[in-house]
This record gives structure tokens, sequence and C-alpha cells, in this order.
């Protein structure tokens, strides 16, 4: 079963205020913007005990003066993959474990 963006983010923008990938920690956080006007943190999803991590660029151009956006989230629990897909970079994740997503306070 494969459960999608509406469940990772819900109440939430699809804009990204972090993205970091701790190799050492074998840590992966994400956070996204409450709205895209403010830069406060609402949703945090956290994959611990990542066994491999990929990342491919969506885009020739950098465009660092712009925000980058999720297009799609996914979690495949037959695979144990964990992907993110944004306006900028594909990155996708073999876990051990279910990622988790709270709210930032």
């Amino acid at each position: 079963m494969s459960v999608g963006l509406d469940y990772w983010i819900p109440n939430c923008s699809p804009y990204i205020h972090l993205i970091n990938y701790d190799i050492d920690k074998r840590l992966f956080v994400l956070e996204c913007l409450a709205n895209h006007s403010e830069s406060k943190p609402h949703t945090r999803i956290t994959c611990r005990q990542v066994v491999s991590y990929s990342e491919s660029n969506q885009d020739d151009e950098f465009h660092d003066d712009c925000l980058d956006g999720l297009i799609d989230v996914w979690w495949n629990e037959t695979t144990n993959t964990f992907g993110v897909l944004t306006d900028k970079k594909e990155i996708t994740l073999k876990l051990q474990e279910k990622p988790v997503r709270g709210v930032v306070t």
C-alpha cells in the first residue's frame, strides 16, 4: 500500500522550510511551511534508520531565490521506500522503519 502527499502534509502548505540528510545518524528530516508568506515551519517528517539515499536534480538551472515546493511524497510499506518529489529534486530513501509525521512546535 502506498500513502501520498495528502497524508504526509495535511493542513500545511507544500513549500519546503528544510530538507536535511545526516549520513552519520542515518536520519532524514523534511519540514514544510505553515503557509508561503511566513517562514514558520509547520509539519515535520522524520525518517530514521535510512538504509540508502539517492537524489537527482529535476532542473538543470538552479533557482536559489525561489522556494522549493513538494509535488509528491509517498511511502510504500511493501518495499519500505519513501519518496520525495520537489520542484528541484527527487529523493528516494530505503528505510528500516516507517517515517514519522509531526507538527513542529
